[in-house]
């Protein structure tokens, strides 16, 4: 926090200071909070130090997808754009279905929507009944999770 501009951007110096702290990353200059490396590290250490990492890297799937696999909640640090992609949401949810808070709205209205349109074509022939129902997503199954 009181390092100077230069050790913030030393790329060995914030490397050495996650290691001991992965919130750290918050102090890093703007350069290292967007590399890819650097916010790898943070994020297998502590999945939330997400939340430091660049836009651009929020937006990077590898490193969400790693985020929320170790914490479903680490979805909150996402981009928008990631709080809708399938298999992040997915990778969420199977670690912390709490996470449902953080998924785009655009992605439950579509599998809503989806979802919705499928249980009312009257042509389609019915189906028997299972444990649990499923949303459709373009060709994709998407488990509806009842709470």
């Amino acid at each position: 926090e009181f390092a100077s501009d230069e050790l913030k951007n030393n790329e060995q110096v914030v490397a050495a200071a996650v290691a001991q702290e992965s919130y750290a990353l918050q102090f890093a200059s703007n350069e290292l909070k967007n590399n890819q490396q650097i916010v790898t590290f943070a994020v297998m250490m502590t999945s939330n130090t997400l939340e430091f990492a660049s836009d651009e890297l929020k937006n990077n799937e590898e490193v969400v997808t790693l985020a929320v696999t170790r914490n479903g909640s680490a979805l909150e640090f996402a981009s928008s754009n990631l709080k809708g992609n399938l298999g992040v949401v997915l990778a969420a949810l199977r670690d912390e279905p709490s996470a449902l808070k953080y998924i785009s709205q655009e992605f439950i209205v579509a599998a809503v929507t989806r979802h919705h349109s499928h249980e009312s074509n009257p042509g389609r022939k019915k189906r028997r009944k299972r444990q649990h129902d499923t949303a459709f997503l373009d060709d994709t199954h998407v488990p509806v999770l009842d709470y």
